[in-house]
């Protein structure tokens, strides 16, 4: 809607507007918006080339590197939605994806969301690289801090090693 009762006025925002979506398609950006499904699978194909480039020893992208960026792009469409269209994301939609991933049986430690939501923001620097998303969708997620115990093991004392390496 133009949102005016004037022709002449209507007839100039009408052709602004027009204007405006001919500059977005010659700039390459995108007119409508994707889904994060598509999003996603963009992303993960990009990650893939990476992984595949090279050989074993010189490969930018480890294959459990790969694995991870699979596992956590997973929790994120669980998070928004597959069908949700990227462009309507707000980036304080982001602040509960803690309470989300924390709400997971068993719950993930603050340190393995820490990583995921590092991930997330790559997808998005990625995303506003290939114009896929607004510049301003920076994804705003809940500010913590993870304990120096957060993530370690109890180291194995020379029984649990023996086990281990003799079995």
């Amino acid at each position: 809607s133009l949102r005016t009762d004037d022709f002449a006025e209507a007839t100039h925002r009408a052709e602004r507007k027009y204007l405006e979506l001919i500059g977005k398609i010659h700039s390459g950006e995108k007119v409508f918006s994707i889904t994060a499904d598509e999003q996603v699978q963009s992303f993960l194909a990009h990650q893939e080339a990476r992984f595949k480039m090279g050989d074993a020893s010189h490969r930018q992208l480890s294959r459990r590197q790969y694995i991870k960026y699979q596992q956590v792009m997973r929790h994120y469409l669980r998070f928004v939605s597959p069908q949700t269209s990227v462009s309507s994301l707000k980036p304080s939609r982001f602040l509960d994806y803690v309470t989300f991933r924390r709400a997971a049986v068993p719950p993930p430690s603050f340190l393995t969301i820490k990583q995921e939501q590092t991930l997330i923001g790559s997808l998005f620097a990625w995303s506003r690289e290939e114009q896929l998303v607004p510049v301003t969708m920076i994804p705003r997620f809940a500010d913590f801090t993870v304990a120096p115990t957060d993530g370690k093991r109890e180291p194995f004392n020379e029984t649990t090693y023996n086990r281990i390496v003799r079995s």
